[in-house]
Parts: structure tokens; sequence; C-alpha cells
């Protein structure tokens, strides 16, 4: 680089600043002496029974430690997160305990939270249906209230109302977070629809697990990854509730039968009906932290093997006939064995591949620590108590209209993001990237569902894209304050010998409002459209976010990390290269936008190519550093290609190629049944 940083620091930033960080850190402590127990690494070679099996035991060995060491909320949502997001109860921390927490009564709360924390509860959330999933509003579940018994019936009425996919319910939780269609019985017959609402519903019985009648319920079945997790389905058969099991906070049903909203104003009401689905938007800010999680440990395997691995001949370049070309040592060659091959991460192409991934790990993982903090500074306001909800109703509504676009487009924009570049990080290992073995497979297998998974991609970039569009019909004063660069004018585009953070975000707001004004202009905007024009948006936030964050303001949390401002300036260098290869990497995949948009040329997409080559020229000496800042343990890789020793990489892939299950026999079962005699027969 021709700077000097510390990795430490460095490290810190990644984990979520100094008190993050340090919990991070008391994680990683208490969970090495198990390291054995949470390794993944040869559970191809057990059935999914032990594996599940053993998934158990990782929940009960967290769930201690948690109890021991890990008390505050925010320790435990830190330990889950850097343990393992598969776990078969961590919807129970994730989505089940929130939801009710923000939609509970202070009442219910007393009743029902001792048993959530002590686990006698065991909850997670039913909302995706076998016919419905993206379409909240097609659900199908009926539940219906009865006043003569003061209960609810709870029945799903067609096969493609069957609750599916919730992560839990197929052998673990006992309760449920359960959405449908509430009917109250109208005076003169018939019902009155009430809309989706929200209940607590028991599915097993607390002593001895089993299912309740009128409850139909299990696991689906071996998936693509993942299989630690018990998605399941759920049937009822006008299975019955009380009447104090409906989520009351916002809305409740009385006695004898209305159904109220408790609402001082239409402007309240608006701001509970946003309420309703304020855990998806939680359950978006975890996946994109997820995804830089999950991208940094496919790069660092990735890195270290590209290190370990050498494959043709290094050129020998001669000076004094430099028309010639190179001379390469080949097989007919007498001393070919003895000729030094070349590192992977040499190649142009590998460097093109995996250093752009390295960058965007760290970066996206600063901007999932920033969109936590936004969520957890609103749900403060909103669990702060009726009074202080009602106060700011105005503040919350804007705020989560924000959070609901940002959320939006970076869902979108870092899962796809993220699913390819950890398939990039595979395929740079080769044939080796192949096996599970390497460990990458099972890092995209489980990060991939996260394309669909709370918001289809195509959902959430038709959502971001429609306010993006809408807002440049508005006046100025009226959109949110994240688009009021759309009414700006443009500025040329001149990059000097440096380019600065703030050109980059000028560049691709350019870009961005010139699609607006384009697609608006379009008589059919089609879903591709609004693809770039969310994902474009997404990049814009990240650009946004990390430079804010780092250079332009940074907070206390970040400051502290550093000894002086002195010291933090000289690492702002390092954040100011890893914001440009980002946003450079981007241009270079998405040129012909920015042609068509963004006012550059061929000769200026040409500039920036070399400017990226330069910088992975810079950092080439320093990767193997560089991916060691995410601080990831051999035991959390599950990889034998990832290990920090790389000289035994050929060793440790024999090894795991050995621990067949195939080779418990040298010959193998079914030879001697079905090939020897097919061999032997005359056809």
């Amino acid at each position: 680089f021709g700077m000097q940083y510390n990795s430490e620091y460095l490290n810190r930033i990644f984990g979520g600043g100094k008190s993050a960080s340090e919990i991070r850190d008391k994680v990683h402590q208490h969970i090495k002496p198990y390291d054995e127990d949470f390794s993944n690494l040869h559970n191809a070679f057990r059935s999914r029974r032990e594996n599940f099996k053993r998934a158990l035991k990782k929940v009960s060995i967290v769930e201690k430690l948690i109890r021991r060491e890990f008390c505050s909320e925010e320790e435990k949502l830190v330990f889950l997160f850097w343990v393992d997001l598969t776990l078969p109860y961590f919807l129970h921390h994730l989505m089940f305990k929130p939801f009710l927490e923000l939609h509970m009564t202070d009442e219910q709360k007393k009743e029902w939270f001792p048993k959530i924390e002590s686990l006698e509860c065991i909850g997670a959330y039913a909302q995706t249906e076998m016919g419905h999933g993206s379409n909240v509003q097609g659900l199908e579940t009926l539940i219906t209230y009865e006043p003569e018994t003061k209960q609810f019936d709870v029945h799903s009425p067609t096969l493609t109302s069957t609750k599916f996919w919730a992560g839990g319910t197929g052998k673990v939780s006992n309760y449920c977070v359960l959405f449908g269609k509430l009917r109250i019985p109208k005076k003169n017959g018939g019902y009155k629809n009430c809309g989706l609402n929200a209940f607590l519903v028991p599915l097993r019985d607390i002593k001895t697990h089993e299912s309740l009648p009128n409850v139909i319920i299990g696991d689906l079945g071996k998936k693509m990854e993942m299989n630690d997790m018990d998605n399941g389905f759920i049937q009822f058969n006008h299975h019955k509730i009380p009447l104090n099991h409906m989520l009351a906070r916002f809305n409740y049903v009385t006695p004898s039968g209305e159904y109220k909203n408790r609402a001082a104003s239409p402007q309240e009401m608006r701001l509970h009906q946003k309420l309703q689905y304020a855990t998806m938007l939680r359950t978006r800010v975890i996946f994109i932290s997820d995804g830089a999680k999950n991208l940094s440990k496919a790069v660092t395997i990735a890195m270290r093997y590209a290190h370990g691995r050498r494959q043709f001949p290094k050129q020998q370049k001669r000076v004094q006939q430099k028309r010639q070309p190179a001379k390469v040592a080949t097989i007919m060659d007498d001393n070919y064995a003895d000729v030094e091959e070349q590192q992977l991460i040499d190649y142009n192409s590998h460097q093109y591949r995996l250093i752009p991934q390295m960058v965007s790990s760290f970066v996206i993982m600063v901007v999932g620590w920033q969109l936590t903090a936004r969520y957890n500074e609103l749900m403060d306001v909103v669990n702060g108590g009726e009074e202080l909800l009602s106060k700011n109703t105005a503040f919350l509504t804007a705020s989560l209209g924000q959070l609901h676009l940002d959320t939006s487009a970076l869902k979108a924009f870092v899962t796809e993001f993220t699913a390819s570049g950890i398939e990039k990080c595979r395929r740079c290992c080769g044939a080796h990237g192949y096996s599970l073995g390497s460990g990458l497979p099972d890092l995209y297998g489980h990060y991939v569902h996260k394309l669909i998974a709370e918001g289809d991609t195509h959902v959430m970039v038709q959502q971001s894209g429609r306010i993006l569009l809408s807002s440049k019909k508005k006046k100025e004063d009226r959109v949110l304050p994240s688009l009021r660069f759309l009414f700006q004018k443009d500025e040329p585009i001149r990059f000097g010998d440096d380019i600065h953070h703030t050109q980059l975000i000028a560049l691709f707001e350019r870009m961005i409002r010139h699609m607006v004004i384009e697609f608006n202009q379009s008589n059919q905007v089609v879903i591709m459209d609004q693809l770039k024009l969310s994902h474009s948006y997404g990049m814009l936030l990240c650009l946004r976010m990390f430079s804010q964050h780092l250079m332009s303001n940074p907070p206390k949390d970040i400051t502290d990390i550093f000894p002086d401002t002195t010291s933090l300036r000289l690492h702002q260098q390092l954040f100011s290269k890893y914001i440009m290869v980002f946003a450079l990497y981007y241009i270079q995949e998405n040129s012909g936008d920015f042609l068509a948009y963004g006012g550059l040329s061929v000769n200026d997409l040409s500039d920036l190519k070399h400017r990226l080559y330069a910088q992975f020229h810079s950092m080439r000496p320093h990767l193997l550093n560089l991916v060691d800042i995410f601080g990831w343990q051999d035991a959390q890789l599950h990889s034998v290609i990832g290990q920090k020793d790389i000289g035994n990489l050929y060793h440790r892939i024999m090894d795991y190629a050995k621990m067949s299950t195939l080779n418990e026999t040298d010959v193998p079962d079914g030879f001697h049944d079905y090939l020897s005699p097919t061999i032997r027969s005359r056809l």
C-alpha cells in the first residue's frame, strides 16, 4: 500500500466497533473449547438425524453459555450472530421474541416473557403459507372468534393454507407467532373480516413436547443447505386458543366480540399498521450483516487457497531480447519438476475475482452495523411506552418509511452480491471448491436462501424502485431525505490523480437521477429496470454509509478504537482505497449503465479500469494479512482448504478424502450383487 495499518484496529471495526467487537472476542473465547462440537466439517459423512441431534447439543451449549456469560440482550444477539445463525431455535431470538416484545401488552409480557426467557416456551414465526409467501394479503389461515367460549378457532381451510417453511417449527418449537385472517361474527349472521392479525399459538405440549390435538406438524425434509434448521409445516383443524392469546398492544377483541384499535388518531393507526412488519425489517438488517459475515468467510478460504495453490510455471523474462516471447517451461523439459509454479493469486483474473469480495465484506459489514443502530434507535422509542410512542408518531412513521426503502434496496442488493461473491470464491478454488470439504458449497447453500427469505429479491426491487420513480414526481420537500439528490443538477465529472469518495457518490447519484428520468418517460417500466435502479441505489447507500461512518463523521465507538486522531487519519487512507475498489469494481461490472446514464465515456471507463488494477497491485503483498482482519479461526471456517497453515493444504485434502464412508470397505456394497453379474453376463 505504501502505508501502515493496524490489523487489530481494523478487526474491531469489522466487529462493529469497540464495545461490540469486545463482545465478539468474548464469544470466540468461550466457544473455543467446543470447537469439535460446533465443527460442520464432517456433516457430509453423517445422516440428517445424527446432524440434527448434534445441532440440539449446540443449542444446549449456547444456552448454557448465554445464561452464564452473556446476560444482556445485546450480548445474546451478538453471541448468536457470530456462532451460528442456523441453529434450530435461532428464530426464537431473531423473530419470535422481538415480535412479541413489540406487539404484546405489558400484562401479556409479564405472563409470557419468563417462560420465553427460560425456553419453557420456544417460539417460531409462522407467516408464509404453502400457497402464499410475498403476497401476505393472500394468506388463507382463518382465525374465527367465538364469543360464547371466548376463544379463537384456528383453522387451515385448504392445503395451500398450510403454514410452510417457518424455521424451528418442524421439531423444536412448541409455540409460534401465527398470522391469519381474523373473523368476528356479526349479530345478523355471517362474519366481519378484520384483516391480518397476529396470535400466540401453542403447537406442542410443554411437558411431553408431543404435538397438540388438532395440530399436524412436521419437518419439510432435506434442503439445499441449512439442514440443522427444522423448517416445518403446520396444519390446524379447528385448534382452539384463549382470547388473551391475541397480541393486543395495537389491536384487540373485546370479550363480547368487538374488534378495536388503541390508536388515538388516524396517523397513529397508520403507524400501528407499519409496525406490524417491523420485525421483518429487523430480519432484513440481520441478513445484510450476515451477508458480510458469510462472504468474509468465503474470501478467507479462497484467498488462503490461492496462496497455497500453485499452477503453471512462472515466465522467465528475457530482458536482452525484448521482442521475443518469454520462455515458459514445459513438461518436456528435463528439469520441469524443479520449476517453481506461480501462485494462483498472482494471476490478474484471480485478483479481479477475489480482492473486490474481500473489500466488499468489510464495506457491507460496516453498513450492516449502521442499519442495526438505526433500527435499534427506532425500537427504543417504540418500546419506550405508549406515551412516548404517541408523541413521536410523525417521526416514527417517516423513519420507518426511510428504513423500509433502505432495507428493501440493500436486502436485494447485498443478498444478490453476496451469493454471487461466494460462488466466485468457490470457482476460484477449482475442483477443490466443489468438494464439501472446502466449506464453500455449504456457505453458498446457507446464504442463497436469503435471496427469497423475508422478501424475494424481485419483490424488494419493485418496492424500492417504485418509491424512487414516484419521488421524482413529487415536490422536493415531500420526498425522503435520502432521495433529495434526485432534484440536484449534474456537476461535471473530473477525476484527478486521486479519486475522493464524494466524487464516487456524486457519480452514482447522477446515474440514478438519469435512470429515474428515463424510466419515468417510458410507457412501461419493466422489472429489470427496477432491478437496475434499486441495485444502484443500494450501492449508493453502501458508499454513503461507509464513508460517513469511517471518514466523514465516525462515531465515538469507532474513534475510541484508535489511540489518537493521527492514527485514525492514517487508517482512513486505507478506507479510501477500500471504497474506491468497491465502487470501481461495480462500475466495471455495470459499465453499460455508466455509459448510458452516468455521464462516463469509454476513455473514462478505461482509465478507471487501470486505476482498479493499480489498487489490486498495491494490495497484493498484504492480502493474507487483510483477510486475517476478519478474525476467523480455522475451526469456524469448516474447511480443509482454508486453514491458516497453507503449507499443509494437500495433506488436509487427502485426509478428508480418506474419510469418505465409501472407503470403509475396499469393494463397494452392491458390486457383487449387481455389477459383477452384469460384467460376466453375455449381452
